[in-house]
């Protein structure tokens, strides 16, 4: 081979060629210079595209890795009544319908929302 990996052209072996082929040595440098131009450009890629290995090892676990699985069955019934005969104490609700309004203003007081909507009427002066 003319081309020595990392310490260039055997100059040798390229006037063999030449003479062997019978081609002008334009065109077999411009042949070395492309195929060098190919090899850098794919480094560069390969270089600027980097994924850690950790990246790697977990995406071969995932397509290959053998996987155990588990059913949990059961009854929506059974779980609902079970939910019916626990109950819930009106504590509970308030506290929950207290934080749901303080959070994300879900559950209005109907005063307020009535009081809101008569002050829209009278702002718009639409007649409801």
């Amino acid at each position: 081979m003319a081309l020595i990996r990392y310490r260039g052209i055997d100059a040798r072996k390229m006037r063999g060629y030449e003479m062997r082929f019978g081609l002008p040595a334009t065109f077999i440098q411009d042949t070395a210079r492309t195929i060098l131009e190919r090899h850098l450009m794919i480094d560069l890629i390969g270089n600027a595209a980097y994924v850690p290995r950790f990246e790697l090892e977990q995406q071969v676990l995932n397509a290959y890795a053998p996987r155990t699985y588990s059913l949990l069955n059961f009854s929506f019934a059974q779980t609902l009544d079970a939910q019916k005969k626990a109950g819930v104490k009106d504590s509970d609700l308030e506290a929950f319908y207290k934080k749901e309004t303080e959070t994300k203003g879900r559950y209005w007081v109907p005063e307020n929302v009535q009081r809101l909507s008569t002050t829209l009427r009278q702002l718009t002066m639409v007649p409801w």
